[in-house]
């Protein structure tokens, strides 16, 4: 169930955001996509091999430690979006793609964990909240759905 929730936040994110509402996701934006697949893929791992009480405590406290990453980019994505405009760098860089591409790949994961100035643009919001708030609220809950679960579950 909960790598079902992972799984729809990548697909809402592709189809309905890039796709239909045409917006360009930055280094950030995929880094927490990544973070979610790791999360689905841990669920899904979690849920087809059988764990004692030990396995369940790995398993809780990975899971937990993954959303954790994620919280943090989220956080660190909801505070370039407060940054004054004069503060942040204007300059777009390039697209995700080019980025992977055109950069060895230890500029590649400092640019997606760190961010860059598109990252401080916010493009959607609902209910006040933008894109990474969102995610920030989902990481939580993923977070303490893991480590409930599966740690403290016989």
């Amino acid at each position: 169930m909960a790598a079902a929730g992972c799984i729809s936040m990548i697909l809402v994110a592709y189809y309905y955001m890039e796709k239909t509402l045409f917006l360009v996701p930055c280094p950030l934006c995929y880094a927490q996509r990544i973070v979610f697949g790791l999360l689905a893929a841990l669920f899904i791992l979690s849920a087809l091999f059988p764990k004692g009480r030990t396995g369940g405590r790995v398993y809780g406290v990975l899971l937990f430690l993954t959303a954790c990453g994620g919280c943090a980019l989220s956080i660190r994505h909801l505070y370039l979006q407060s940054l004054p405009k004069g503060q942040l760098s204007e300059s777009c860089g390039q697209d995700f793609y080019r980025l992977v591409q055109n950069t060895p790949i230890g500029d590649t994961v400092y640019t997606m964990i760190t961010g860059s100035g598109d990252c401080g643009v916010v493009q959607w919001t609902l209910f006040g909240l933008s894109i990474p708030g969102w995610a920030l609220i989902a990481f939580i809950g993923f977070a303490f759905w893991g480590l409930i679960h599966n740690a403290w579950r016989d």
